[in-house]
């Protein structure tokens, strides 16, 4: 799983529909390992890309790909009430 360029992620996961531009994006991969308490490296080896890839995103320089945007909705989901809030505002669920 690597990077993809700068243009929104659009992806559909079941009833989850979420469009996270570059900003936001890069506000959430700090925001949540801040919350974790995880280095670059370590959140890297939690989603399966590389240190580059993670420092990438929070440099706005590159988006991820679908799947490691799923596994950050997953390890956000993992962080119970820790990612809650983050997980309603960048992955909300359709019709609520």
């Amino acid at each position: 799983m690597g990077t993809l360029n700068m243009a929104p992620a659009i992806l559909t996961f079941g009833l989850v529909m979420s469009v996270i531009k570059q900003p936001e994006f890069s506000q959430l991969v700090q925001e949540m390992r801040h919350r974790s308490g995880l280095t670059q490296a370590e959140l890297a080896a939690k989603i399966g890309v590389s240190y580059y890839s993670v420092n990438r995103w929070e440099n706005q320089k590159t988006m991820p790909v679908s799947l490691a945007l799923k596994r950050v909705e997953e390890i956000l989901r993992e962080m119970g009430d820790r990612g809650a809030d983050l997980l309603e505002q960048y992955f909300p669920v359709e019709g609520q």
